[in-house]
């Protein structure tokens, strides 16, 4: 899977942006697909110019707010984030809760794990990685990036009291950390 991350907001430089791709790629390659058995992806930053092939995924950070969310993922492929609503509501670019770089590592991850947003577990929850963790991020490199749960922690006979996210803040399933949330299926 190939990211290619397009920026329109001029609150975002260049430089920040490929320091953004860079720690996320670092976090996608050797944590998320090491723990989740997924190929190692790329994240590439791409003027907005620019052509993309078929299997690019375009993850494009807009100036603007949206009325519901700082970002998302869904049926495109692909992912939003609204970095005039994180920075108008306080938040900054590189670090922190919460941050563009936390919020566009979110929906990086959950887009690796679940392109189109589609998939359930047994227990009807979305199979959305950061949701369960979501107030918790971590830094690389100087970027903040996004905690996420293990594969066991949608499995509904998994074992309590291994870690079932990459920080270790749950341990039991299906629990949620302090700040964190399901969406569940409509049966």
């Amino acid at each position: 899977m190939n990211f290619r991350i397009i920026n329109r907001s001029p609150r975002v430089t260049a430089v920040q942006v490929l320091d953004m791709a860079q720690a996320i790629e670092q976090q996608l390659t050797i944590q998320v697909c090491n723990l989740w058995h997924l190929d190692p992806t790329q994240v590439t930053v791409e003027p907005a110019s620019e052509v993309l092939e078929p299997e690019d995924i375009p993850v494009t950070l807009w100036d603007t707010a949206d009325p519901v969310d700082y970002g998302y993922h869904s049926f495109g492929p692909g992912a939003q984030v609204f970095v005039g609503g994180i920075i108008d509501n306080g938040g900054s670019i590189l670090a922190g809760q919460y941050s563009v770089a936390h919020i566009l590592s979110h929906e990086l991850i959950e887009t690796l794990i679940d392109p189109r947003a589609t998939n359930w577990d047994a227990l009807g929850y979305a199979l959305e990685a950061c949701d369960p963790v979501q107030a918790y991020h971590y830094e690389i490199d100087g970027v903040s990036v996004s905690d996420f749960v293990c594969p066991y922690w949608f499995d509904d006979e998994s074992t309590n009291g291994a870690s079932m996210d990459f920080l270790g803040k749950i341990t039991e399933h299906p629990k949620l950390a302090p700040g964190g949330y399901v969406v569940i299926q409509d049966k």
